[in-house]
């Protein structure tokens, strides 16, 4: 019975050690969750005396509570700025409109002409 009952609460378990431990000791199946898949990524530099922009919006849900965020970094890799900023309730595809809107308009407030 108590390997039944494990079987319905396997899916609970926050795969701690001191769970490993109890299921271990009632001699109880402990399932391991599937390790993530890694994917590399890397960034690659703008050219010289030009500024690179990397922006992004998302939200939780869609509608939902939104956020925007962007990075301004020049070919040395070094930042001029990072920003970020809570926009209310929008959707996906508005949270990346504004994004991209945002970050050009702060190039061209800072006078950066090679984006």
């Amino acid at each position: 019975m108590v390997r039944e009952a494990a079987m319905l609460i396997s899916a609970h378990s926050f795969h701690r050690m001191e769970d490993m431990k109890i299921m271990k000791a009632w001699n109880l199946l402990v399932l391991l969750p599937k390790a993530p898949r890694i994917i590399p990524c890397w960034w690659t530099p703008p050219f010289v005396n030009t500024v690179k922009i990397n922006c992004d919006g998302s939200s939780l849900g869609n509608p939902g509570s939104a956020g925007i965020g962007s990075t301004f970094r020049v070919a040395s890799g070094d930042f001029l700025l990072v920003m970020w900023r809570k926009i209310g309730v929008n959707t996906n595809y508005m949270d990346e409109c504004l994004a991209i809107v945002e970050s050009v308009e702060i190039a061209i407030q800072r006078n950066w002409k090679y984006v």
